[in-house]
């Protein structure tokens, strides 16, 4: 109920600033002799896998909490 309704968007927020930090972080990270993309391909892969860590997580823990929903 209301209480779901709390946790999602900041869930979400969660999600998008994990996903932004990664983000950054692996794009200085990467090694620029794999090619000039390379930084990007790895932000992107490392961004979208925090993002779905995140959301997966929630799930996890939601379902651990609240077996009846």
């Amino acid at each position: 109920g209301v209480l779901l309704s709390l946790a999602n968007p900041k869930v979400l927020l969660l999600a998008f600033a994990g996903c932004f930090a990664s983000l950054h972080w692996s794009f200085g990270f990467a090694d620029r002799s794999h090619g000039h993309l390379w930084p990007q391909i790895l932000a992107t892969s490392v961004g979208y896998g925090v993002f779905l860590a995140v959301l997966g997580g929630a799930f996890w823990l939601r379902r651990r909490l609240l077996p009846s929903l």
